[in-house]
Order: structure tokens, then C-alpha cells, then sequence
């Protein structure tokens, strides 16, 4: 039942704010915030264990941005706020406020990271459409162009140019805080997501980063986009940490690399994941305990299988978040595993068999599924 206030009537609008479970607000994103007399401290009809939602009509088919940030300063605790630009919105509002969203979350996994867009492809050809995004490390970079509603050709090309082309790992340094500067990578999440805020996508979105200043786990949903997708994808001692209000932020899969707990604390009813969890075994043909001198590597006339420095370093990171990965599966109605033994994790280069490893991966369990469903029936 939605109860609807529209003439201002004082005893209506406090038995609407007495009966509602939910709370929406209304507002037209272009004009100048106000706030609504319930939300300020001393009404006395002030309901704040209530979910509030914001909803922000905007006048075109764009996202107006920096609305979100200007509406959103007039609350405080918890609000949700969406973004009105056509019918598919609202119908996507209603899901969300009903209790029957449906949730995306994608993991990360470096190259690998990249079949998730063969997976999306599969599934929107499908027809799969999703309420809420969200992801860790490479998963966030490409969950925030779902959460953006970028076409999935657009996507390829813009993430095959940025990762593959653009080498964000590329600027080695002397490592007093990593292998790299960082900077490479910085400016290729500013050239591809611009001034954007995490408020100002489509779809609600959040990434998670690790905080090292204590706390553990730290989900974004505010903010500049580049900068926590950058601190989401710190790998430590390759990527310098993301330093913040004086907390230290590095890549989110050393405590949760598969986020389907933090979606359905949200309350999504149907989550879709797709891991590409870091299953690599480091392995070596030698015995040592201690790295021979440098003279001695260069004049080795035989390959001698040794990990190198940046495969030990991400690989250490995504240890200690397994088991608790293949707990935040089983949190998914929908779940994929592409097949991806194949590729590094810094294999970049591999971009175009990761993608179709995704694809076919995913062709095959939304037939199993079909399948299923119609011997159910």
C-alpha cells in the first residue's frame, strides 16, 4: 500500500509518516535542496528507524551530476537515494523498495578479471538486468561501468584500452612504498571515469577496500569514483596504498574478494556473482631459501621455473580471503566460475581469451539453468 500526500494536509501526512514501513522522498535533481519538515531533528512525526529512500527526478535522460551530493547533504544516518531518468528506473525502484532486487557482484582476480565482461555479455543477451552493483579490485573497475549502464562493446574496447594499451603497472620505482608509483594507474581511472562521484551512477553502487588503520573491510559508496576504485585495486607492495582522512586503504580482496555478504546485508533478494578467484599455484624447480646473486640469473643457460616478485606479492594477497570466498558463493542464487587456469594474473595480453572464456562459461550455466527450470515445470 503507498500512501500519497498531495495537499499538504498536517493530519494526513503525520498518519502517512505513522503507518509507512518505507519513506519516499520525492525531489525534481535540477532545483535547489530543501528539506523536508519530518527530517528535521525536533518534529515531532520524525521517524528515523524508517528506510529512507531519495528519489531524484531528473529532467532529462542524464544524470545530473553532483545532485546526489547537494540532496544528500540535507540528511543524516542511513538513506538510500536513486536516480529517475525513465520508466525503466522506477520500475527498477519498485524492485529495490519491495524487497525483490536483484544484485550483481563481481570479484576481482587482475587479468583474469576481464572475462567478467564475456560473462555480462552472455547474461544480457539473456535479458538479465540488474538493481545494484557492486565488486572488489578489477570486479569494482567494471562493476562501475555496469553500475554506469555502459553498453558491453563499449566497455571491452574502453577496458582493453586502459589495461592493456594503457599498462597502468608500467611506472616501476624505487620500492619504498611499492613496485610502482601508482601514477599510471591513477590517471588511467581518471581518463575513464572522468569527474564521476559514486553517487552520481546510475545504479547503486559500492567497492570495498582494506583498511589497514584498523577495521579490516571498508565499503565505498561515497565519494570520487577513480579514488576508491584505485584503492580497491591496491595490490600491496605493487600498488602504493590510497591514504585518506588518515587511513590507509589497500585492495579489497586480502578480506573480501567476492562481496555477496555486504549485497545481501543490503537486502537484495536474487544475487548474481561472478568469481575469478586467484587459484594460482605458485610453483618452483629448485630448492632454494635464499635468491642466488643476479650475475648468476643472467648467465642461467636453462629457464628455471622461479615466481617472480609480482606474482608472489598478489598471490600472498588473495590467500588469506579464500575460504571465505567459497562461503560468500554459496550467498549467490546465481553463480559463475569461468575455467581460467589458462591465464596470470597479470596476463593482460590475454584479454581477448578471458573474455570468451567468460562468455562460453556463462552460455553454459544459463542453459543448465534453463534446463532445469523447464523439467521443474
Amino acid at each position: 500500500m503507498i500512501y500519497l500526500d498531495t495537499q499538504g494536509d498536517g493530519l494526513w501526512r503525520e498518519r502517512c509518516l505513522r503507518q509507512a514501513d518505507v519513506l519516499l522522498l520525492p525531489a525534481r535533481a535540477g532545483q535547489t535542496p530543501r528539506p523536508w519538515p519530518e527530517i528535521l531533528p525536533a518534529h515531532p512525526a520524525r521517524a528515523r528507524h524508517r528506510p529512507r529512500h531519495l528519489i531524484l527526478l531528473h529532467a532529462g535522460r542524464q544524470v545530473a551530476l553532483g545532485a546526489a551530493q547537494r540532496w544528500r547533504a540535507l540528511f543524516s544516518g542511513e538513506l538510500q537515494h536513486h536516480h529517475i531518468c525513465g520508466q525503466a528506473d522506477i520500475a527498477r525502484l519498485a524492485r529495490l523498495v519491495s524487497g525483490h532486487g536483484r544484485g550483481l557482484v563481481l570479484a576481482g582476480g587482475g587479468a583474469r578479471g576481464l572475462a567478467h565482461l564475456g560473462a555480462l555479455r552472455a547474461l544480457r543477451e539473456a535479458g538479465h538486468q540488474f538493481d545494484a552493483v557492486g565488486g572488489t579490485s578489477i570486479g569494482a573497475i567494471i562493476g562501475a561501468g555496469v553500475a554506469n549502464e555502459w553498453e558491453i562493446e563499449a566497455m571491452i574496447e574502453t577496458f582493453r584500452h586502459a589495461f592493456v594499451d594503457g599498462k597502468p603497472l608500467s611506472d616501476w620505482t624505487l620500492p619504498l612504498l611499492a613496485l610502482t608509483r601508482g601514477r599510471h594507474a591513477a590517471r588511467m581511472l581518471r581518463q575513464t571515469f572522468g569527474v564521476l562521484d559514486i553517487e552520481d551512477l546510475r545504479l547503486p553502487f559500492f567497492c570495498v577496500s582494506t583498511r589497514l588503520s584498523g577495521g579490516g573491510q571498508a565499503v565505498h559508496r561515497h565519494g570520487p569514483l577513480w579514488l576508491w576504485l584505485r584503492a580497491s585495486s591496491a595490490i600491496p607492495g605493487v600498488l602504493p596504498p590510497v591514504m585518506r582522512h588518515g587511513e590507509v586503504h589497500v585492495d579489497g580482496a586480502l578480506v573480501d574478494n567476492l562481496p555477496t555478504d555486504v549485497m545481501a546485508a543490503d537486502g537484495l533478494a536474487h544475487i548474481t556473482a561472478l568469481d575469478v578467484r586467484a587459484d594460482i599455484e605458485l610453483r618452483a624447480d629448485v630448492e632454494e631459501a635464499a635468491s642466488p646473486p643476479w650475475w648468476r640469473l643472467l648467465m642461467q643457460r636453462h629457464r628455471v621455473r622461479r615466481p617472480g616478485l609480482v606474482s608472489t606479492l598478489v598471490r600472498a594477497g588473495m590467500v588469506n580471503g579464500e575460504e571465505a570466498s567459497l562461503r560468500r558463493r554459496a550467498q549467490a542464487q546465481l553463480l559463475f566460475t569461468p575455467p581460467l587456469e589458462h591465464i596470470g594474473m597479470l596476463d593482460w595480453k590475454d584479454w581477448r581469451r578471458a573474455i570468451d572464456a567468460g562468455y562460453q562459461h556463462a552460455i553454459e550455466v544459463l542453459a543448465e539453468q534453463e534446463a532445469a527450470a523447464e523439467t521443474d515445470r
